[in-house]
């Protein structure tokens, strides 16, 4: 079924050429350096090094001071590449903290027009129709909205979420004059990528930009604006990427990460920010991406071999970001959150099921890392993206290997070294020390989940090596607190896995204080789960976004409630839509102009 709101009709095409790109072929082409990047990027790759150089000669002169043993010989690389992320993180935020990057640009009129594109998978159709009403209201209310079209792209394969979706693209044919299109492929060939490169091929000649935004996210007309300007402005632009502030949360768990995103998230990202300049990454949505550049350099090829490690490349965003820098294009990430939100997961299983899909697609990556032509930087973006989930299965590693020395009096690293090891891995965290009562509380919460989180990813790794595919399942949007049933059911792993980490305690007690901080929490898995997911309504990780909604952020809640009662309550197709809360058009056009 292809739609348009306007009276039905279809949009007319605008074609553009979207080739595949190569792998095994290509050149970096050059892009302009913003000043003092250079001596930015020394700064944070030295840094890097000479910490773990340094802790790594004391690694070694600890693990040698006694002679080297078996299991020093495993400790000590998989120490100097899990210090060396670490390192890095810190020195990234060091160079953010130093840096001043210019203000933000003044949005005047605009020149250029931009899609909006929803791409959907099996989703709720209400949240997703009522954020895309939300926005149209906001782009209106702005006067901005003949500059912005919104492209509705439905790769949903339940055949009732096709009859909710279909009946409520007529109905909001009903309540907007144009600008608001639909449309659903009859077979969703490459996902989420051959969703949007379908629309690149069909329709991308009439755009000179598109924003990806995902079935959670809401972005502001003032930030949409201001992008377009920005991509205008600079003609060397490929895309800019934003910093989503998470919002909607009703769970402990959903709670604890927006407070922790709204605190640490600012600080890390200007520090990518302030030495990645025009090599930066793409997290795939909320970010916008000049259509021509797009098409031009961004068309992926299936992997060769069988899944999962070969075929549609899953994790797509590094990518196309690292081929669209390949091609000259700049990256950028915009680093102060402003008017751009998206949900997290609201308990362990929901994110336990969208994490599967992206190990398995960073995984992919290790096939790409030696692609030709690509910058060093988004070589190391793909290898980050690798060790972002090999780090479980190595912290594990390096967790057996100190209970073994510690078992049988073997040297260790001295408490100088872990000392160092904790301030850098604390220091990105600085600023949730505002507020000490939620930073203890994040702490608590995140050290008691992280040995949940390493035995998961571990066993995913295992998975996607045995050859498992993920597929592609639909997120878990909703928060719905598991039973007793269900989290022993999915944490038996945990708990297996928390009593066989105990075993070597009993015939060698010195090993219990290295073992016991991971193996309780595991053993504790359905207990944790079930806490993490109930309601968690009051103060405590409390965020900006909570404590003074956006218009927009109470705008799109209304209006997804609203939707849901009209979808559930229509009687049939073709009858005329029912009222609905009037729009807040005065409210928003004062916050659009104060902006």
């Amino acid at each position: 079924m292809n739609m348009m709101t306007r009276r039905g009709a279809t949009p007319p095409e605008a074609k553009l050429a979207m080739p595949e790109q190569r792998f095994d072929r290509g050149r970096l082409r050059a892009h302009p350096a913003a000043p003092g990047l250079v001596a930015r990027r020394a700064g944070v790759v030295g840094g890097t090094t000479g910490l773990t150089g340094f802790a790594g000669w004391e690694m070694a002169a600890a693990l040698g001071s006694d002679g080297w043993q078996g299991p020093d010989f495993l400790a000590l690389p998989i120490f100097l590449v899990l210090f060396a992320r670490l390192a890095l993180s810190a020195c990234s935020f060091v160079a953010g903290m130093l840096h001043r990057p210019a203000p933000p640009l003044h949005a005047g009129p605009l020149r250029s027009r931009t899609a909006l594109l929803f791409p959907m998978h099996n989703e709720e159709t209400a949240r997703v129709f009522g954020t895309a009403d939300a926005m149209r209201e906001a782009l209106l209310a702005r006067g901005i909205a003949a500059h912005f079209d919104i492209f509705l792209l439905s790769d949903s394969t339940d055949p009732a979420r096709q009859a909710r979706e279909a009946e409520a693209a007529r109905r909001l044919s009903l309540l907007h004059a144009g600008g608001v299109f639909y449309r659903r492929r009859p077979a969703n060939a490459g996902r989420k990528a051959g969703n949007i490169a379908d629309w690149v091929r069909r329709h991308g000649g009439a755009y000179e930009h598109f924003v990806i935004l995902d079935a959670d996210s809401v972005m502001a007309a003032a930030t949409l604006h201001r992008l377009a300007a920005a991509m205008e402005a600079d003609a060397r632009a490929g895309l800019i990427q934003t910093l989503p502030t998470l919002v909607g949360g009703t769970t402990l768990f959903a709670r604890m990460q927006q407070w922790a995103a709204r605190m640490h998230g600012p600080g890390i990202a200007r520090g990518l920010a302030a030495w990645h300049g025009e090599a930066g990454n793409y997290w795939g949505h909320n970010a916008i991406i000049r259509t021509r550049a797009f098409a031009e350099a961004a068309g992926l090829p299936n992997l060769p071999g069988r899944k999962p490690f070969g075929g549609e490349i899953m994790s797509h965003d590094f990518v196309e970001a690292a081929l669209l820098r390949r091609a000259g294009w700049g990256v950028h990430l915009w680093s102060e959150p402003s008017g751009s939100h998206e949900s997290g997961p609201p308990t362990l299983g929901a994110a336990v099921l969208r994490d599967r899909r992206w190990c398995q697609g960073n995984l992919q990556h290790a096939a790409l890392l030696g692609a030709a032509g690509l910058h060093p930087l988004s070589r190391l973006h793909l290898l980050d993206g690798i060790l972002a989930y090999a780090a479980s299965p190595l912290w594990l590693l390096l967790l057996g290997t100190a209970a073994l020395q510690a078992a049988f009096g073997l040297a260790q690293a001295g408490p100088g070294l872990l000392a160092l090891t904790m301030a850098l891995l604390l220091l990105p965290k600085l600023q949730g020390l505002r507020e000490p009562a939620n930073a203890l509380r994040e702490f608590g919460l995140t050290t008691l989940l992280a040995p949940l989180g390493m035995v998961t990813q571990t066993r995913q790794i295992l998975d996607i090596l045995s050859g498992r595919d993920s597929g592609w399942a639909a997120q878990g949007r909703e928060a719905a607190m598991p039973s007793w049933r269900q989290a022993l059911r999915e944490h038996a792993p945990h708990m297996a896995t928390g009593a066989a980490l105990l075993l070597p305690s009993l015939v060698a007690p010195a090993a219990l204080p290295w073992l016991l901080p991971v193996s309780l929490p595991l053993l504790t898995a359905p207990a944790l789960a079930r806490f993490v997911a109930r309601p968690f309504p009051g103060a405590a990780f409390r965020t900006q976004e909570e404590a003074h909604p956006s218009p927009l952020l109470r705008r799109a809640a209304t209006l997804r409630r609203a939707w849901q009662l009209e979808l559930r309550e229509a009687p049939a197709l073709g009858l005329p839509a029912s009222p609905r809360p009037a729009p807040a058009i005065a409210v928003e056009q004062q916050e659009a102009l104060a902006a």
